[in-house]
């Protein structure tokens, strides 16, 4: 008989990483398999977050202001922002060619060239709500080849991605979703896993200030209170203003932004996944009454609540047929 796994609230570092994937999953994703010969060089998808896993061959991550970055075959990089600027080529010096030049309508992408093949899949999202907030403005994250003892379950994961863009089956862009989910966190864990160059201790998934994480912790594991920032300071043992710029500096977001993301993010899960009465979805997350959720999740999502519930069902219901129609987890920046 089987048994229903629930994901437990997170603590501490992955746990902050661990919460933002309960709470959202990756949107608008665009996978290819690229197949290219010598010379090459192309633009990673400017303003997303670029998976790249190098399957054969070798090539050069360029990046704006930075040293190009050599990844070989088993390597991944994740660019949690692509610029003007980044960019996969067979040498350092290569012209770059944009990136919306290369796809089209598949999920493979051959290019012609004289010289040595590389492939490699090229995966590139939007950023959602914590996750993306979480990972932007940081470094690229490189995971070397036999670096790490959970290779095994990467290279499972990629050889069922692989799979999904070269066949194209029925429900393969729908798979292809939830195999990036799966392998953005195993990317990250194993990045953590494996020794930091040069004493670098970034962990991508959570502050360097334990203050904030502890923060980050209650917002995430008592979604149902009706936190202000008040509150929530004086649970950290800082003043509002402190608090304010201490939260802001760490993640980037004030946190009252961050709180009303969070909270509307796990609220667009509960829509998509459950049955759950508005009033009830709405207290879950904090809110006083049903109004103020609806009005609230009108503006992030452009359109009320039991809508965006509608076209979920929609879309789960003829999967890879209505792509267009797949509701955002990402509200609308600003």
């Amino acid at each position: 008989m089987s048994r229903m796994v629930k994901e437990k609230p997170g603590v501490g570092c992955m746990g902050v990483l661990t919460d933002a994937l309960v709470a959202s999953r990756v949107d608008d994703v665009a996978a290819v398999l690229v197949k290219v010969g010598d010379p090459w060089g192309f633009g990673l998808n400017p303003g997303s977050v670029v998976l790249i896993a190098v399957i054969d061959g070798w090539c050069w991550l360029r990046q704006p202001a930075a040293r190009p970055i050599g990844v070989a075959a088993g390597d991944l990089v994740l660019v949690p922002t692509a610029r003007p600027g980044h960019g996969l080529a067979s040498t350092p010096g290569d012209e770059l060619t944009p990136y919306d030049a290369l796809t089209d309508p598949g999920m493979v992408i051959d290019l012609a060239g004289y010289g040595s093949r590389t492939s490699l899949i090229h995966v590139a999202f939007e950023p959602v709500s914590a996750v993306g907030r979480l990972l932007a403005s940081r470094p690229a994250v490189v995971v070397r080849a036999g670096t790490h003892q959970q290779r095994g379950m990467l290279d499972a994961t990629l050889r069922l991605l692989a799979a999904e863009l070269v066949h194209d089956h029925p429900g393969a862009r729908t798979a292809v979703h939830r195999l990036v989910d799966v392998l953005v966190l195993q990317l990250l864990r194993a990045w953590m896993a494996q020794d930091q160059p040069d004493g670098v201790q970034w962990h991508p998934t959570a502050p360097a200030d334990e203050t904030v994480t502890a923060a980050l912790d209650l917002i995430h594991t008592q979604s149902a209170r009706r936190w202000t920032i008040g509150t929530l300071a004086a649970q950290v043992g800082l003043s509002r203003a402190a608090f304010i710029r201490r939260f802001t500096t760490a993640v980037g977001l004030p946190p009252s932004t961050y709180l009303t993301r969070w909270r509307l993010a796990t609220a667009a899960r509960q829509l998509r996944e459950t049955t759950e009465p508005l009033v009830t979805i709405a207290r879950g997350v904090g809110y006083s009454s049903e109004f103020t959720f609806s009005r609230a999740f009108n503006r992030a999502y452009g359109q009320p609540p039991g809508r965006y519930r509608t076209a979920a069902r929609r879309w789960a219901s003829h999967e890879g047929r209505a792509q267009a129609s797949v509701p955002s987890d990402r509200p609308p920046a600003g």
